[in-house]
Order: C-alpha cells, then structure tokens, then sequence
C-alpha cells in the first residue's frame, strides 16, 4: 500500500488467521439442536452473526488480532484495509452450536449477564435466551445481551460488512433511547464515532448524539465534521463541561442570557450561531484522551481505547468563554434594567 494513502486509513494485520465454517450445526445424540432457533432469526440479524459448528478452543482467550490505528481529518475517502485476514471463532459473540441451549418457559427467572458477556460463557439458559431476543430484538432485554451483539457489529465493520453493521448499531442506538437505557445508549455513541473515524461520511448519522444531557469535545467534532453550526442553546451546554465560571444564568434567566448571546453573536460574527470549522481546523491536531475506541475484548488494548490524533477544539471553546464573558455581564444587566421596570 502506499504510504501517503496509508496514513488516511485504519491498516489491520491480522495472525492466528481462523477459517470459519458457515454451517449450522446438525442435531446428533444428547445435544440439543440450535437450528430451530437459528431459523427464526431475520436475514438482516443473521447475516451480521459469526457462528461455528467447531467447539470452543481451549486457547480461545489468548487469541487476539493486531491493529494500527491512524486517522487523517483531512481524508474523507474512507476505510481500506490492506491483506485483511480476521479470524472470527474467537469473537466474544460468536456462536457454537454445539453448545448446549435449555428451553426456558419463564425468561424472566434467567440470572442476568455480566455487562459485557462472551456467547461461550454463558448458562445454557442465557444462551437461549439470547438466541430467542436475536430473534425480536425490538424486545426487552438485558444490556449484557445487547452488548453481546454490539461487538459482533463491531468486528463486522472492519470486516467491510460497514454499512449494514453501522445501521444495526444505529437502530439499537434508537432502541435504547426509547427504552432510556443511557449506558447503552452511551456505550453505542462510542463505537458509532470510532467507526466514523474509519469512514467520515457516517458522521452525518450522529445527529442523535445532541439529544444528550451534556456535551463534549466528541460532539464538537461531529458537528466540525458535518460544517453545522453551534447554536447558543448549545453553546451552554458546551461551557457547561469546561471550567467556565459564572455559570449561574445557565439555570437561571437561561432565556435572557441565550437572547443576549443570540444578539452577542450577531453583533461578534455576523450570524446567531458559530461555524466550529472557522476555530477547529483539521492542521491543528493534538493526542486525543477522548473516550473512543471499540469493546471487542478480542481486539488489542490500542483499539478498546485508542489515543489518536484528532482536530483541537481548544480554540473553540476559548472562544466560547470570550463570548461567555461579554455575554454574562450584558445578561446581568438585562435583568437589572428589567427589575427596575417592574417597580
């Protein structure tokens, strides 16, 4: 591959290559069958599952596979990976037939599992309980299922099987917002913006990320990805996560101090709102300690949280709190001027 191109894409090498049998396991004697609960899992889930009919090896939890992480903000070509060669048996979702599953009448009584399960580690029971949600996964579950099937997505975008796993992971993100799950929600607002970061375009996606209560510098850069601008409502939530002080009318007057900023704002840039591309340019770049990174344990430490270089926001946010500011003391006497027309 060539160097220039290279340092625009995520480069996976791959050891230990394991080949995977896409056959689903056959009744035999004293096991019970995965294939009628295999069969009642939609096409659209199915052909995002690693499964075998091979039984669990005993090496399982040494295995992992290399990665390089490198990210240019300037590239917007997407991923490539060069020789890609992922073995998938050691997948925490993947799924082994022989395995045993226990019908359970009363899913309600199965232990729940830990946060971040492994198929081959679960009771027979959480396994057919996990089985029988891939079947509707419009249903009530717990996270630790959910989870089971996220890592799973996340192998398969670096499988270049992206766009079908970046819209499964985008529909459990919906799923859990309606749900309210917030760790959940969180958890796949991770991995869907270190997915971004292998194919920019996706950015665009993210919007739903400014549902959150708060905001950080990850979701500056997803607004300085999609050129949207930072409106004042926003902008508080922004100062909100910094050292800003003089805070007070965040809570307090918040309709009088974003009327003041809107004004602000005009009179200061020109519009009611602020392009984060004029103070965040991709030439700036720093280490990032931002929580990224995907939770597949079979992936290597430098992935699970990977510290890459992304644009800076700091020249943002310092011109955040200028604006801040001006903004506070414009709002303070707004409201004097207010109370003495009231008496």
């Amino acid at each position: 591959m060539d160097e220039k191109k290279a340092e625009s894409v995520i480069i996976i090498k791959m050891s230990n290559l394991i080949p995977l049998k896409n056959e689903v396991y056959k009744k035999t004697e004293n096991k019970l069958s995965s294939l009628d609960f295999w069969n009642n899992i939609p096409k659209d889930i199915k052909e995002l599952l690693f499964f075998t009919e091979e039984d669990v090896p005993q090496d399982i939890d040494s295995m992992r596979i290399g990665f390089e992480l490198s990210f240019n903000p300037n590239s917007s070509e997407g991923y490539n990976f060069d020789e890609l060669k992922l073995g998938t048996r050691n997948d925490p979702s993947t799924i082994y037939f022989p395995l045993p599953i226990e019908i359970v009448n009363n899913v309600e009584v199965i232990p729940e599992p830990i946060r971040y399960p492994k198929y081959y580690k679960l009771s027979s029971k959480q396994r057919y309980k996990y089985l029988h949600w891939l079947s509707n996964i419009n249903t009530d579950v717990e996270i630790g299922y959910v989870h089971l099937f996220m890592v799973g997505l996340e192998r398969q975008l670096l499988l270049g099987n992206f766009r079908k796993s970046f819209d499964m992971l985008l529909k459990l993100q919906n799923l859990s917002k309606s749900k309210q799950l917030y760790v959940l929600r969180f958890d796949i607002a991770r991995t869907l913006f270190t997915a971004c970061l292998i194919n920019h375009d996706y950015f665009r996606y993210m919007d739903f990320t400014y549902e959150f209560d708060f905001w950080d510098d990850l979701q500056l850069l997803i607004k300085f990805f999609n050129k949207e601008p930072i409106y004042p409502e926003e902008c508080i939530k922004i100062l909100n996560k910094t050292d800003t002080k003089n805070t007070r009318y965040f809570s307090v007057s918040t309709n009088v101090y974003i009327d003041e900023l809107t004004k602000l704002m005009i009179e200061k840039l020109g519009t009611p709102y602020i392009l984060p591309q004029e103070f965040i340019t991709p030439e700036r770049l720093e280490k990032s300690n931002y929580v990224i990174g995907f939770h597949n344990s079979s992936f290597p430490s430098d992935l699970l949280t990977p510290h890459v270089e992304l644009p800076s926001t700091r020249c943002l946010i310092n011109k955040l709190k200028e604006l801040h500011l001006i903004c506070h003391e414009r709002t303070k006497i707004s409201i004097r001027n207010d109370k003495k027309q009231i008496r």
